[in-house]
């Protein structure tokens, strides 16, 4: 892996580097970074499943720190990297953020060939991460939630996180100037707090004139619950771009979640619901459809749709 980002550090042509899966200590995560502090045109890089933990997770950061060209980075699984990690890859987006300026080519006939990282400053950075599978915790999360308004995709799957990072998460969702369209946080029990905390945060910016352009959000496998999946579809009808919303596997029964929706507004903005594999009576999928007007696409694989 060393000879090969070496190889690569001055590679105006290569876009994506898929390497998931296969061994990488801390030393090939230094590699990795040194071809992201030289590498300009690299836009998508997987190391996913490398396993070279917190320690490589930091080395990595300090490439990225430094590369304005990368939009998306993949280090999903398997459950190496933990909250210092996380907090070193926060630690350089902000670097890298705040270090954004135009792009100046070299005067050199080779450089003209070379593509820009960002034409635009505001075109340029990271815009999806991706830390599925990872123990990054709520410690973690609340680190990157400080900087998840500069990315477009954030991917959080199973991170061992609670009620504190969905409140800090939602909240950045919702904060002025967020680019944030897609959130998964799929697979992290939330605990009972965790849902309301998050439906309060997603719209927390929302009457100071923040302008939330979160379109998808999911939340499979988070123990939601009726209660917690009405207090998620009331929020959603405040965010005007929320297009799809996953609550499947969330233990969901649909009894008291038409009670809970009285009087509450109807989401205008939902297309996409997904609902399967709960335990929905006919009486409960109806209270779900009837809160979302427009739905195009409605999953109910696995529910049993006539149980009384």
């Amino acid at each position: 892996m060393e000879a090969l980002c070496h190889a690569l550090q001055h590679n105006t042509a290569l876009l994506e580097l898929r390497a998931g899966g296969r061994p990488l200590d801390a030393a090939g995560a230094a590699a990795v970074s040194r071809l992201l502090a030289a590498n300009r045109t690299l836009r998508l890089l997987c190391v996913g499943g490398a396993d070279f933990g917190s320690e490589g997770a930091a080395a990595l950061a300090k490439g990225l720190a430094h590369n304005q060209g990368l939009r998306e980075l993949d280090l999903a699984g398997p459950r190496s990297i933990g909250q210092e990690g996380a907090e070193a890859l926060a630690e350089a987006i902000a670097n890298q953020q705040s270090s954004l300026q135009p792009a100046m080519q070299p005067a050199d006939d080779h450089s003209r060939s070379e593509p820009s990282p960002c034409p635009e400053p505001s075109d340029c950075g990271l815009r999806a991460l991706d830390l599925s599978g990872n123990p990054i915790g709520d410690a973690g999360a609340c680190a990157l939630a400080a900087h998840a308004s500069t990315l477009e995709r954030l991917s959080l799957s199973a991170c061992g996180l609670g009620c504190e990072a969905a409140a800090m998460l939602g909240e950045a969702a919702s904060r002025s100037g967020s680019r944030l369209r897609q959130l998964d946080l799929s697979g992290n029990q939330l605990g009972p707090e965790g849902p309301d905390m998050l439906a309060r945060s997603l719209t927390a910016h929302l009457a100071a004139g923040g302008s939330a352009v979160l379109e998808d959000l999911n939340l499979a496998d988070t123990g939601l619950a009726d209660a917690g999946a009405a207090a998620v579809l009331a929020a959603a009808a405040a965010l005007p771009m929320l297009r799809r919303l996953d609550m499947s596997s969330c233990g969901l029964t649909g009894d008291t979640v038409e009670q809970a929706l009285v009087q509450r507004p109807h989401s205008n903005s939902l297309t996409s619901l997904v609902l399967s594999d709960n335990a929905l009576s006919s009486a409960g999928i109806s209270a779900f459809v009837g809160s979302c007007r427009n739905l195009v696409s409605l999953d109910l694989a696995g529910e049993p749709m006539f149980q009384c």
